[in-house]
C-alpha cells in the first residue's frame, strides 16, 4: 500500500507575477488542447502521422511553433 500526503501552501505574488503564471498556464491548455485534438484525428484517420508512437507527439508538438509563431511556448512546453 501507498501513502501519499498532498499539501496545499498559499503563494503571494505580485500582480505581474499572476499575469505571467496565468499566461503561462492559457499556453499550456492551449497546446494541451491542440495536441489531444491532433492525436484524436491522427487516430481516426488511420494513424497516418502516428503522433501516439515514440516521440512523435512531442516532435509535432515542437514544429507547431512555425505554424503559430504567434505563441510563444517554446519553453513551457517543458513546463506542461
Amino acid at each position: 500500500m501507498s501513502l501519499v500526503f498532498n499539501r496545499k501552501i498559499e503563494m503571494f505574488l505580485k500582480k505581474e507575477d499572476e499575469h505571467s503564471l496565468d499566461g503561462q498556464s492559457k499556453i499550456c491548455n492551449w497546446l494541451y488542447n491542440q495536441l489531444v485534438q491532433a492525436a484524436r484525428d491522427d487516430y481516426e484517420k488511420g494513424s497516418p502521422l502516428e503522433l501516439l508512437r515514440g516521440r512523435n507527439l512531442r516532435d509535432y508538438a515542437t514544429n507547431m511553433k512555425e505554424s503559430h509563431p504567434f505563441r510563444s511556448f517554446g519553453r513551457f512546453i517543458r513546463l506542461c
